[in-house]
């Protein structure tokens, strides 16, 4: 069992796939909102992306965005895919690559 943390928001994603691990749990899809997102890219526990994209523009200010974590100060300090791929699905595009620090 994972306690969840009072103080901070959710598990602490770096014990959960400790104890995935101790299960032999090697690889694992992480399907979520923007603040696991966020996590995972700010503590370095992901290391590749498939993100799918739809030919739609909302256009709200107030929108979510993919990944809500700390963000960087500049452009050089962002993640970035490498190795990437596209696949078409009808008029939706999936982005897929491992992620690299600039």
């Amino acid at each position: 069992m994972i306690p969840v943390s009072r103080h901070a928001r959710g598990v602490d994603m770096k014990q959960v796939l400790k104890v995935l691990g101790d299960r032999d749990v090697v690889r694992l899809l992480v399907e979520g909102g923007s603040h696991v997102h966020g996590t995972f890219l700010d503590l370095g526990l992901a290391d590749r992306a498939a993100i799918f994209i739809a030919p739609r523009i909302l256009g709200d200010a107030d929108a979510i965005p993919f990944a809500a974590g700390s963000g960087v100060e500049s452009i050089a300090d962002a993640w970035r895919l490498v190795r990437t791929h596209v696949r078409v699905f009808g008029s939706d595009w999936l982005v897929s690559g491992d992620f690299e620090r600039m």
